[in-house]
């Protein structure tokens, strides 16, 4: 399959990646990405061994067969209304500054041809809807999607939080924090389903113990545990570099707020002694879900706002259905 799109300068192909692009995707990242290069084992990893199986990549090629461009589809599972459907999160386009002469806002700008191929194949491949945690300079591209022949999307602006670690000192109530090792359990599952149901969930990326020793494995991951039956209630992922909270999960939204409550004391009392880090506070996406989650819990604005855009594939899954008021989203989802 491929679609064939006259830029001013050379005619370019959209297709799927293959092997032999290898070299070329690589010297993007190194480059063009602004995030500094990958090495072949990150690439591996990172899109042919997810949970359920490879990434959808998508390249723009020029007529010499050069890699000029790529963006990148992540399989998931996205729970709507208790119903798991396969969705992509679009992320990583890339596109060599030489081909960066139209605004992204022209139909013929190689990031809009990609974006219009993966969807087509997408669709194909039986996927339902798309998200992505786009740059701010993405927005304005993404409401003007039906320009282009896209689906409506819907776009939300959050602002960012900070949660000091040396301002108030909150008692833990109910739950005790330790530091995770990584095996993610079945207790992870359990506790996905139990949130689902009390939380209530709408619409979210499934968290399953698999999905989670790929997607947070590389971060700080605290659990938190009931006092007394030692049961997992839920957890919180890290940055260790920039203090962003990745993810975090717990079975009910009172159980949430505690396990921010633990974490902060945790690192507030028993952090000196027990897990030394360079961070003064914790920062996340103040989402509407959120922001009632902290209603007793002193926070500050930081000057940065995370983007968010869906669009459903399939006349099957409506635009209500994936409204961002619906989901439950985290910046790792």
């Amino acid at each position: 399959m491929l679609l064939n799109m006259e830029t001013i300068t050379e005619k370019l192909t959209y297709r799927i990646y293959e092997d032999k692009d290898l070299d070329g995707v690589l010297d993007l990242w190194e480059q063009y990405s602004g995030w500094g290069a990958i090495t072949r084992e990150q690439f591996e990893t990172w899109h042919f061994k997810t949970p359920l199986g490879s990434c959808l990549i998508i390249v723009a090629v020029n007529e010499f067969e050069k890699i000029i461009g790529q963006i990148v589809f992540s399989p998931s599972i996205i729970s709507i209304n208790g119903k798991e459907e396969r969705g992509y999160r679009a992320s990583a386009p890339i596109v060599n500054p030489e081909y960066r002469q139209l605004s992204i806002n022209h139909i013929d700008h190689p990031v809009i041809g990609m974006i219009k191929f993966g969807t087509v194949v997408g669709r194909e491949r039986g996927f339902k809807l798309v998200y992505t945690f786009p740059a701010q300079g993405w927005v304005t591209l993404l409401k003007a999607f039906p320009k282009y022949g896209l689906p409506t999307t819907h776009i939300a602006l959050y602002d960012c939080f900070s949660l000091s670690l040396n301002g108030k000192e909150y008692q833990p109530s109910n739950c005790k924090i330790n530091t995770s090792q990584k095996l993610f359990s079945q207790e992870y599952d359990a506790l996905w389903n139990e949130a689902s149901i009390q939380l209530p969930i709408a619409c979210a990326v499934k968290r399953s113990a698999t999905w989670l020793k790929w997607k947070i494995s590389d971060y700080l991951v605290f659990e938190a545990r009931c006092t007394h039956f030692n049961k997992l209630i839920g957890y919180i992922a890290i940055d260790k570099k920039s203090g962003l909270i990745i993810d975090m999960l717990a079975r009910t939204k009172e159980d949430l707020n505690g396990v921010i409550k633990s974490t902060i004391y945790y690192l507030h009392i028993s952090n000196p002694s027990r897990y030394p880090l360079q961070l003064n506070k914790l920062k996340g996406m103040l989402t509407p879900y959120i922001k009632a989650v902290l209603q007793d819990i002193l926070f500050e604005n930081e000057p940065f706002t995370f983007a968010f855009g869906c669009y459903p594939l399939q006349d099957s899954i409506s635009l209500q259905e994936i409204h961002p008021l619906q989901w439950y989203m985290m910046p790792k989802d």
